[in-house]
């Protein structure tokens, strides 16, 4: 069966702006960057590197420098290492199309304000897993529970006026990816050498 939660993130993460977005009008009417760090080493459950993922994809999102070109080819070399090798390719492109997508999105621009040094924080926590099958050298994950939190943040947050209350927000992974027990919550892995890959990321 072919995962249908991680290879749909690309919509989802637009999905969730227009939800915050369309939020905040219906109700009107981090620290310094370092280097981005090496991917973990093979010795990763397929929990641990489940919720690595979703870690690492919230980590990119958050990082101030996100839409300069050379640290976001960071992050994609990164994002991609979690994709099983014969499929890194396509996900490479993909992973690149989204972080772009993100990077360029203005939240000033719903206030009708330009040139603000304000930037969505977009963070994915997955709290608990379950390991609900493991065959060899395949393994399905479920997303037990978690939230999907997102608030402006900036030197001109405070410009967004209401608008920056509006937009900061936390909904449960439901939202998102269903129910407990839907097919969206599982996640496929394959181990190639040893190390677990998520399968069809961004597919």
């Amino acid at each position: 069966m072919r995962n249908a939660t991680v290879r749909t993130l690309r919509p989802l993460l637009l999905s969730i702006l227009l939800v915050f977005a369309l939020g905040a009008c219906g109700t009107q009417g981090p620290n310094a960057p370092g280097a981005v760090a090496e991917p973990a080493a093979p010795v990763e459950s397929p929990e641990d590197r489940v919720k690595g993922f979703f870690t690492t994809f919230s980590e990119a999102l958050n990082d101030p420098e996100i839409g300069e070109e050379t640290r976001r080819a960071e992050w994609i070399d990164r994002l991609t290492a979690y994709s099983a090798p014969d499929q890194q390719t396509a996900a490479r492109s993909e992973i690149e199309t989204t972080l772009a997508e993100f990077g360029g999105f203005d939240i000033a621009e719903l206030t009708g304000q330009t040139g603000l040094d304000v930037r969505m924080e977009i963070d994915f926590a997955i709290t608990e897993t379950r390991l609900a099958e493991e065959n060899g050298d395949t393994a399905k994950v479920e997303l037990l529970e978690g939230a999907i939190s997102m608030k402006p943040v900036g030197a001109d947050v405070e410009q967004l006026g209401e608008m920056a209350a509006m937009l900061t927000q936390e909904v449960p992974i439901s939202e998102f990816f269903g129910e407990a027990g839907d097919e969206s919550r599982f996640i496929d892995l394959q181990r190639v050498d040893g190390v677990w890959y998520l399968m069809d990321v961004f597919e």
